[in-house]
This record gives C-alpha cells, structure tokens and sequence, in this order.
C-alpha cells in the first residue's frame, strides 16, 4: 500500500516543525527514540543521540525524520518511509518504553505520561476521534500493566497526569491551557516529595468524573 493511501492528514506541518526547531545540538541532548515498523509490527528503537554526533552528512535529516515517525500517529498521520520499512508512532508497540530503558541498564525511572481525556461530557464526534480516544486508553492500560511488571529492583516514579482532562488526543487548541496545567500541578507533585514516592497515581488507572 502507498504511504499517500495510509494516511488521513499528512505530515507537512510537523516536517515543518521539525526543521525549525530539531538541531544537532538537541539531538545531542536526546537519548532514544522508539517508533513502530509497521510491517513487522515490531518497535525500532533509535540512539538519536549517537546519530548526531556521528559525523555522517544525512544524520540531522534522519533525525528529523526518526522524529517524524516517532509522532506519526495511525489514522491520523502518514507513516515515515525509511529505506524499504515504514515508521509510524512508537505508542503503537511501546508508548512508554520501560523495558528498552530497563534492557538498557535503568534501574531508576522518571515518568511522564500524557494521560487520557477522563472527563468528557460525551463521546468524541467522528470515526478519527473515538479511535484516538480508545487508542489513549489502551496505553494508559498498557503503561499500568507495565510498572506493575516490573521488579523490586527497580525504582520508578510517575508524574500524575493531567486529571481532570477534557478534549480529543488531536485537538491542540487547549495546549497553552494544558501547559501551564501541567507546569502547575508538576510543581505541586514535586513540592510533596514526589520524587521520594514510587506508586501508580490514581490518575492512571481507569476512571472517569
């Protein structure tokens, strides 16, 4: 199937986010980057890292692309071709990627997630938007099942996510809102010794309001 066949929006915009803001120094910064091979429906992971301190000329551009794939989300964005493979979102196959952290030799975690809209008055509008939403809460499912995997010898910490949270996983004219939220109740978490409390926040798991 061609790439133009399996999209619903294309990637122009984030192509160019993507030169004006990804450069080898914050490739430098970066550590991996997981993305999904669509036909072998396994995750690839990327040392972006390493890339840009490889010397080699296309590596800024493959790292604009690995990028790229790494938000190509099914549906939504067409995948990222590479070479004969396709690359779409790595939350298809590990959105959170605790076991490459832990192969790798993490044995402390710091943990982001992004959450999932719990507080929506009724269903999303549309095909694309109830996928989004129903792809949302199998990884928040999926990265619960994860932590509670792992064993005692490693250490994690979750920052809670955004809870209340309303809106649809693609609409991103609450991001401002969402930001300074975010900004927000990290400090909070942070100022009640978040960092020292290693559980699964309510916040994950499944509920609604």
């Amino acid at each position: 199937m061609a790439a133009t066949e399996r999209k619903l929006f294309g990637t122009d915009g984030v192509r160019g986010e993507a030169g004006t803001f990804l450069s080898a120094e914050l490739a430098t910064a970066l550590g991996r980057a997981v993305t999904t091979e669509l036909d072998a429906q396994r995750p690839v992971i990327w040392n972006i890292g390493a890339l840009a301190v490889s010397g080699h000329p296309k590596a800024l551009e493959l790292f604009r692309r690995v990028l790229r794939a790494s938000t190509a989300i099914p549906g939504a964005f067409s995948p990222i071709r590479y070479r004969d493979h396709y690359l779409a979102d790595g939350a298809i196959s590990s959105n959170t990627p605790i076991q490459v952290a832990v192969k790798k030799g993490a044995t402390r975690l710091i943990i982001l997630p992004t959450g999932h809209a719990c507080a929506n008055q009724a269903p999303p509008v549309g095909a694309v938007a109830n996928a989004m939403h129903a792809l949302t809460l199998l990884i928040a499912r999926q990265l619960v099942n994860e932590l509670e995997a792992l064993g005692p010898d490693i250490e994690y910490f979750v920052v809670p996510p955004l809870c209340p949270l309303v809106g649809s996983p693609y609409d991103f004219s609450r991001t401002a809102d969402h930001i300074e939220r975010a900004i927000r109740s990290t400090d909070a978490w942070l100022t009640q010794h978040g960092l020292q409390q290693g559980k699964i926040p309510h916040e994950m798991r499944l509920h609604s309001h």
